[in-house]
């Protein structure tokens, strides 16, 4: 893929970013948690999952590009961005499921109740501020060593999607994506920042879809039971 092919992309992302969370049904299977919220899912029979949060801090919303400074401009780009990347961006090349959550910008994402049975060999997401990535309770020397060895620097951080999936006994990477001033309506995120980060993700990606990178959990969680939205048809003969 191209460089200057992700501004081609751009119309995705703002069509996206302008999405109402009950849209992505589009994306995949809703299903309704315990306490009676949502997150969905779409299983491409793959054995690594990508994650991204779809509830925004700011209500105010808009998305366009500004070609003198080079920065897509929104103040919903966490994790707006995120979600763009992993459904319209490189689905289209990378095998992975896809889960999308709700609540993360309240520390309760619904990330806690996937538990549809499924092994992964790792997770990530595109969630993180600036360049570097994220690995919370994941971290190890030796994730760090293998971050630095694809050119990545690892940085500090308190919570995301992936805190609430220790339970999947897999290792968790959150990526940065570029962004900067997240939360706030001046957000805008660097399109040079984006494809390369992207694009050392998808080397990442290429050199360790056939690892499994173990976790054994460091916290007592027990996700939730989740009922499926999805509507059967039933063809009479």
């Amino acid at each position: 893929m191209k460089k200057n092919n992700l501004k081609s992309y751009l119309p995705y992302l703002k069509h996206i970013c302008g999405m109402k969370i009950d849209d992505f049904r589009a994306y995949g299977i809703s299903y309704t948690t315990g306490d009676n919220r949502k997150f969905f899912f779409m299983d491409n029979e793959a054995d690594i999952l990508a994650v991204a949060h779809l509830d925004t801090v700011q209500r105010k919303n808009f998305c366009k590009y500004d070609s003198k400074t080079k920065r897509i401009l929104s103040p919903v780009l966490d994790d707006r961005l995120g979600a763009f990347i992993i459904l319209e961006y490189l689905l289209r090349d990378l095998d992975y499921d896809v889960l999308l959550t709700v609540d993360e910008e309240e520390c309760i994402s619904t990330a806690r109740h996937f538990n549809l049975g499924k092994k992964y060999k790792w997770m990530f997401s595109f969630d993180h501020r600036g360049n570097n990535v994220e690995l919370l309770q994941y971290d190890s020397p030796e994730m760090r060593a293998l971050l630095a060895k694809h050119n990545f620097q690892t940085d500090s951080g308190s919570y995301s999607d992936l805190y609430e999936l220790e339970h999947l006994g897999c290792k968790g990477f959150n990526f940065g994506v570029g962004y900067h001033n997240q939360h706030s309506l001046d957000a805008y995120a660097n399109i040079d920042d984006v494809y390369n980060n992207v694009e050392k993700f998808r080397k990442f990606y290429e050199a360790n879809k056939n690892t499994h990178f173990v976790h054994k959990a460091k916290y007592p969680l027990y996700p939730g039971c989740a009922k499926s939205n999805a509507i059967t048809i039933v063809l009479d003969d």
